[in-house]
């Protein structure tokens, strides 16, 4: 992938693009894809390029982007006007973002969702992660469940989430990817050979936290442990976690290293001390390093969470 062209979409009811993929092969031709965060539909296209010329292309994925926009019929300001709500958390604030769509389930069990995720989050690491946080809500039409979730740090924290519009209040109920998202505000971002530290922390600790609560049963934590960790194992051919960034390396063995690390912190503290006083240590750098004047330690690399689990 040579470039990525970011564009947030206005309205669910247009299929915006929310990225422009560009990749070469060896006959000099580009393969633009225009991808809908709605409802996930691609539409593809290819142009013969000279790779002195790649700014062109962008150029030119930009201008499809323009030509499907103007070629949609005009939709009224009070129709794409978000409809947004706050929340307040132990130690933070979030704001809510809704795109416009007609869920079956109400705002307010959504946002019952979403304050049970931070309260999770706020009671393994004694308060909410950050002060400010940012969450929009993307409506996928025909759809249930919620779909995927990404964060970043930088321009403040915030997050998008994909959810289904016929999403079911038991889905709401048993969900994990807000947890897992709101777990990554916890953490620095780090470069990509050390992304499976960031996804292993997550995946260990978001069924801790929310059992923490008594949102998640102890023995299907210890459940999902057995199933999950073996997918970490490093198989032939392994280069370890630095170098080999598969699906399974990157989560389990990410987590597998996390649960390796809280287990010898009890055994060396006389289970005084966990992996969670680590962790908390570190938000506590991270919001002394601010205060004096340096970068906070909560920048986060965007990250797809559909494919934890």
């Amino acid at each position: 992938m040579v470039g990525v062209a970011g564009f947030e979409p206005a309205t669910t009811r247009t299929p915006s693009v929310c990225a422009t993929r560009l990749r070469h092969t060896p006959t000099q031709a580009a393969t633009i894809y225009l991808c809908s965060w709605q409802d996930h539909t691609r539409v593809r296209m290819t142009v013969r390029m000279t790779r002195t010329n790649r700014i062109a292309i962008v150029i030119v994925a930009i201008a499809a982007m323009v030509t499907i926009r103007a070629a949609l019929p005009h939709v009224s300001a009070a129709e794409t006007a978000a409809e947004t709500a706050k929340l307040e958390v132990a130690g933070g604030k979030i704001e809510v973002v809704f795109t416009p769509s007609d869920y079956k389930l109400s705002r307010e069990a959504i946002l019952a969702w979403i304050e049970r995720s931070a309260d999770a989050v706020s009671t393994y690491y004694g308060r909410f992660p950050v002060h400010r946080y940012r969450i929009t809500i993307f409506a996928a039409p025909d759809r249930h469940g919620v779909m995927s979730g990404t964060t970043w740090g930088f321009g403040g924290a915030h997050s998008r989430i994909i959810l289904g519009v016929d999403t079911r209040q038991s889905e709401l109920d048993n969900d994990w990817v807000m947890t897992h998202e709101m777990v990554h505000l916890a953490f620095p971002s780090v470069t990509r050979d050390h992304h499976w530290i960031e996804e292993g922390i997550a995946t260990y600790v978001e069924p801790i936290a929310r059992a923490e609560i008594g949102n998640y049963p102890v023995s299907q934590v210890w459940q999902d442990l057995v199933v999950g960790l073996p997918k970490g194992m490093p198989t032939k051919d392994d280069a370890g976690l630095d170098h080999t960034p598969t699906w399974g390396r990157t989560y389990w063995g990410g987590a597998m290293f996390c649960l390796l690390a809280d287990v010898g912190i009890r055994r060396s503290t006389h289970n005084r001390y966990g992996l969670a006083d680590a962790l908390r240590g570190i938000l506590a750098a991270g919001e002394i390093s601010k205060l004096n004047g340096r970068s906070s330690a909560r920048s986060k690399l965007p990250t797809r969470q559909s494919e934890c689990r």
